[in-house]
């Protein structure tokens, strides 16, 4: 499995979680409050290959995503043959699930099954573990959800033949495109708007609904009004919008942590 990375080496700073909480049904603990994590979109393989492909990988996506599917199944075989697998990320076991009555007792399929069972590696619990969390009622059902921010919209994307957003390069000035989910800032109060912050100096600016070149559900247009310079960067959006148009009277906040690059074209 792969090791914990040293701490001489740098990592981009993880994108922040925000927690829900909710109280707990338990008996006894009716006091204590659970965290949920939300808004964590997902990416799949074909886009992981393009991401892969677009940051300087000399594979096709088309390949990469080939032999992706062939270890993938590799790994299957070798679990049904009575392996376990360690695939760096981590190891994939077989664990028996159920109650046995006694040492004498036997297996039975209507008592007994096996299950897999994931044991991450130490760098992946290291990943998880540099990740910081905000309890905040923002990260509530139904929150914003950004996905993509881009330099191109998706109708370039597609004239392009592009299946992932390119790096952003340091120094660019033109609009910043924003895709995702239940985007569209509405409401009046003084919190709403596109939030986007440089977290290498912690400089922050609000780009209002006034601003916005482009303002849906799925997708945002906005001018920045920093430069973009080198480094990780935090796009928050924060609004009242709902779906059927019946304000939220708190506002709902998503966020998404994107890359300015010296080395994009």
């Amino acid at each position: 499995m792969d090791k914990a990375l040293p701490p001489s080496e740098h990592r981009p700073k993880p994108q922040k979680v925000y927690i829900r909480l909710s109280q707990s049904n338990l008996p006894g603990q009716e006091e204590t409050f659970k965290g949920h994590v939300t808004q964590r979109p997902s990416i799949n393989v074909e886009e992981l290959a393009e991401r892969l492909h677009k940051n300087g990988c000399g594979c096709r996506p088309e390949t990469l995503i080939s032999n992706y599917r062939l270890m993938t199944n590799e790994i299957y075989n070798a679990l049904e043959r009575g392996y376990n697998v360690d695939f760096d990320l981590g190891r994939v076991e077989i664990s028996a699930n159920g109650s046995f009555n006694g040492h004498f007792d036997r297996f039975d399929p209507k008592r007994h099954h096996c299950i897999p069972v994931f044991r991450p590696s130490p760098r992946l619990r290291q990943l998880a573990g540099d990740i910081r969390g905000e309890v905040s009622e923002l990260g509530a059902v139904n929150s914003p959800w950004p996905v993509h921010v881009s330099t191109l919209s998706i109708i370039q994307m597609e004239q392009a033949g592009q299946h992932a957003p390119a790096p952003i390069p340091a120094g660019y000035n033109d609009p910043l495109w924003v895709y995702g989910q239940r985007l569209k800032i509405m409401g009046d109060l003084p919190e709403v708007g596109v939030y986007l912050t440089c977290e290498g100096t912690g400089e922050t600016c609000l780009i209002p609904s006034n601003k916005l070149y482009i303002n849906t559900d799925s997708e945002l247009c906005f001018a920045s009004p920093l430069p973009l310079t080198a480094g990780e960067w935090t796009l928050n959006v924060c609004t009242q919008y709902n779906y059927r148009y019946r304000l939220y009277k708190k506002p709902r906040m998503g966020s998404i942590t994107f890359t300015v690059s010296n080395d994009a074209p």
